[in-house]
């Protein structure tokens, strides 16, 4: 996943003044910020620790999401850009 999303930023930087491309190294930190950034487990972590802290009772309740009904983790990079959710 990382290498398909720094194929399309490096693929949007327009073949312009080599001065602003990007480095091979930054082109791969950034798809790993965006896949960073889209993944659930970091983002959906938050929102778990308040479940658990409202629910504080390890012996009675067994918290666990539901992750078969999640929906699949979307990128495009158009120009350069890069979008998800």
């Amino acid at each position: 996943a990382v290498e398909a999303i720094a194929s399309g930023l490096r693929a949007g930087d327009g073949g312009g003044d080599s001065a602003k491309a990007w480095t091979p190294e930054a082109t791969e930190r950034a798809a790993q910020l965006l896949l960073s950034v889209l993944n659930r487990t970091s983002s959906g972590f938050a929102a778990f620790e308040e479940v658990l802290r409202l629910f504080d009772c390890p012996d009675a309740v067994i918290v666990s999401p539901d992750s078969a009904a999640a929906r699949p983790l979307e990128a495009s990079v158009v120009a350069g850009c890069a979008l998800g959710r």
